[in-house]
């Protein structure tokens, strides 16, 4: 089952300018699914005031954020029950973030694709990002 969220209208905090950054799903009932992050500070987590939402009990309400500081990316944990983890290590405070990292929130695995404001993260060329998407698609995991 997929569910349509809608984005936490957060506008005033995005750059067009920032890093192109996707979250690939790698564990979902539909296959792999990407979202793509459109603001500096990019909330996960169970709550509706999240950027991304995430389906799974083992996820807190505000999970982690995703911080963008130019060219950098890091993933901060918020205080969640059990973690969060990438590339199998728990963050302790900010972790960075590189292009094929997994990023671990519950029981949901990610892929974080970075590229410039002006390519993908596949490298083919796009025009800047310029207003964040309405909905985005999340895939429930367990019979949620």
């Amino acid at each position: 089952m997929i569910q349509a969220i809608p984005l936490v209208d957060r506008s005033e905090k995005q750059n067009v300018n920032m890093p192109r950054i996707a979250l690939r799903e790698l564990i979902s009932l539909d296959g792999e699914v990407d979202t793509v992050v459109t603001t500096l500070d990019y909330f996960i987590g169970r709550a509706a005031d999240c950027d991304y939402v995430v389906n799974c009990t083992f996820a807190s309400r505000h999970h982690c954020v995703l911080k963008t500081d130019g060219d950098r990316v890091v993933v901060r944990d918020l205080g969640s029950r059990n973690g969060t983890f990438v590339n199998r290590a728990r963050v302790d405070g900010e972790t960075e973030l590189h292009s094929g990292d997994t990023l671990v929130v519950g029981l949901q695995v990610y892929e974080i694709q970075i590229g410039t404001p002006s390519t993908t993260c596949d490298g083919t060329t796009v025009p800047p990002l310029e207003q964040p998407r309405g909905l985005h698609a999340v895939g429930a995991l367990h019979g949620e």
